[in-house]
């Protein structure tokens, strides 16, 4: 596995976090 595909992977993670975490 590629580190740019695991950077990706943390930064859709982290983003649907905020996203509900904010009830979007």
């Amino acid at each position: 596995v590629s580190l740019c595909f695991l950077l990706a992977k943390i930064k859709v993670e982290l983003f649907s976090r905020s996203v509900s975490s904010y009830g979007f």
